[in-house]
């Protein structure tokens, strides 16, 4: 077998076992217990209430919903809903009736859609395995290069921004990302001298879980595969029998409508989502740069922070020139899921989540190495150069710390949508023009215009008893003549309609931008900058007259700004 580490405790050139031990606990448990709290703080944000019937996080109404059709204990099993694997569904749906059960959560208002303590307890199952992932990337450090290994790529991961503000929420790419790392942390452990029987069967597991949460999670079967190769036994086709084998299994119990409805899973599923996906048409990514360049620059860039991003990639360089047997097994993974996704022309920050476990334990590796080879050198230079490395990696961590802790105060705050709302209703005004909604970015002036589904909130137009939103959109958006037609009272736009169409420029956006401003001189901006003790991480660019974040599309959920134009 081939040892990926040197033995535990001698990077120094001493050993003390106990020490040693009691120390990698100590820290690895501070580390755990700072990435839940990271995950807790602001966890109740947007919960639904009377005022408006879902969360402002579109896709995150979706899931729960789809787990309350579920019951695995009942063993109703097919949700009819195959965007994603049905695991995350029915680990929600768990968390729900026990919610239930001691008094925390209710029925929703309507039916069919979850209530604030059902949303809530859906959120704390994906704040726990967010946190939980910090232990597999731990315990696959430690595989590596030892617990200094460890403990910096779990560090980094719980203080990540991007991990931070998504294991917030009812979701799948932080659920499908925990069991990814559990899948590298048990194939890291097949290519190693610590191997086990059963790590060929657990890989497989995991690997098989993580396809029944996201379909694409499968690709990390590519690094238990890498492992056998590395290990180079003459039994290699038996294990990747039990490799795959426990996959297969795994993915059934996960997925169990791919036995009970094969064909809408796949062309409902895994077909349709491929394809979309793959094709785009979304107004956030058009004229765009590439998914390979995209999702560096803009969405590590701000997932990860720029510094630990720039840290990120000369540690991967570093894992391609060593290729050590773990550097393999991590890139098998690695390397096809990036391409996948740079191929993509839908470009979500959150498709880069899988990520962060290799490259951040690539940075774990390349801190363990620098730290080992200044304990063995005496060279004023060489330990000089250490601390220049340590104290760039320290700040590029109180960084994305900084951005976490910036984007959970925001989830504390009342939010901009809310607030617009209050004003509307405040000032009297009846009606309220929108340019291309209503939808999850508009005030909430009826419960359901926030619905993820596009045609329930202009069904619901007009059906509020006080401020109602008028559709100023027929076939397309940014119409004008219809503005002047049915001339509201005020008119209402999310950043998530103007920023798009600014960077594009639209004609129809910018005639009906000039229409407002003409008609409605008085303007009123509802947004909050992510700072935190005063530091602001985001900033507003107002460079095109109106106030622009520039954060990925699914990064602005919790702060999109609002304008509302009154005359």
């Amino acid at each position: 077998m081939v040892s990926l580490k040197p033995p535990r405790g001698t990077e120094n050139g001493s050993y003390s076992p106990r020490q040693t031990t009691d120390f990698g606990r100590l820290a690895a448990l501070g580390v755990l217990s700072l990435a839940l709290l990271l995950r807790l703080w602001g966890i109740g944000w947007a919960l639904p209430n009377a005022t408006r019937y879902f969360s402002y996080h579109p896709d995150e109404s979706v899931v729960t919903m789809a787990s309350l059709s579920v019951n695995p204990l009942l063993l109703r099993l097919d949700p009819h809903f195959y965007s994603y694997g049905t695991l995350s569904l029915f680990l929600n749906s768990l968390a729900i009736q026990a919610a239930h059960a001691l008094g925390l959560a209710a029925n929703g208002p309507v039916a069919g859609v979850p209530g604030a303590g059902e949303l809530l307890a859906a959120r704390m199952v994906t704040a726990l395995l967010g946190a939980a992932t910090c232990g597999f990337i731990y315990g696959t450090g430690r595989v590596l290069r030892g617990r200094v290994c460890g403990l910096v790529a779990a560090a980094l991961y719980a203080v990540a921004p991007l991990a931070v503000q998504h294991g917030h929420w009812a979701t799948v790419d932080v659920p499908a990302t925990f069991w990814i790392a559990g899948a590298l942390y048990f194939a890291v452990r097949v290519a190693s001298n610590e191997s086990r029987a059963a790590d060929f069967v657990w890989c497989g597991v995991f690997a098989g879980l993580a396809a029944a949460t996201k379909y694409n999670g499968g690709l990390v079967l590519l690094a238990g595969l890498a492992a056998l190769v590395v290990r180079r036994e003459n039994q290699r086709p038996a294990n990747v029998l039990k490799l795959c084998g426990a996959a297969a299994a795994a993915f059934v119990v996960g997925c169990p409508t791919i036995l009970l409805n094969p064909y809408d899973l796949v062309t409902k599923g895994i077909l349709f989502e491929g394809t979309h996906v793959a094709r785009g048409g979304d107004l956030a990514f058009a004229r765009t740069a590439s998914g390979f360049w995209f999702h560096v620059a803009v969405n590590l860039a701000w997932g990860l922070g720029p510094p630990l991003t720039g840290i990120a990639l000369v540690a991967f360089a570093a894992a391609l020139r060593r290729r050590a047997s773990g550097d393999l097994v991590l890139l098998a993974f690695a390397i096809p899921y990036y391409v996948l996704i740079g191929m993509a022309q839908i470009k979500f920050a959150r498709y880069t989540l899988p990520l962060f476990p290799p490259m951040l334990l690539f940075v774990g590796v390349l801190a363990a190495d620098i730290r080992a080879y200044a304990a063995r050198s005496r060279a004023p230079s060489v330990r000089v150069a250490t601390l220049a490395g340590g104290a760039a990696l320290a700040a590029a961590a109180t960084y994305a710390l900084g951005f976490a802790a910036a984007l959970d105060q925001t989830m504390t705050l009342p939010d901009t949508r809310d607030r617009a709302a209050a004003y509307l209703r405040a000032q009297g005004i009846l009606t309220v023009g929108v340019p291309t909604g209503p939808w999850f970015y508009s005030p909430t002036l009826e419960p359901f215009l926030d619905s993820p589904f596009p045609p329930v909130p202009r069904t619901a137009l007009g059906s509020s008893t006080g401020a109602a939103l008028l559709p100023t959109v027929r076939n397309d958006d940014w119409d004008s003549a219809l503005l002047a037609a049915t001339a509201p009272d005020a008119v209402a736009i999310s950043e998530y309609e103007y920023a798009d169409a600014q960077r594009l420029r639209l004609t129809d956006a910018r005639a009906y931008l000039s229409a407002v401003s003409r008609a409605y001189p008085h303007r009123i901006v509802f947004s909050q900058p992510m700072q935190v003790f005063g530091l602001s991480f985001t900033g507003m660019d107002e460079s095109g007259g109106l106030p622009v974040q520039h954060l990925p599309h699914d990064m602005l959920y919790a702060n999109p700004a609002v304008v509302v134009y009154t005359k």
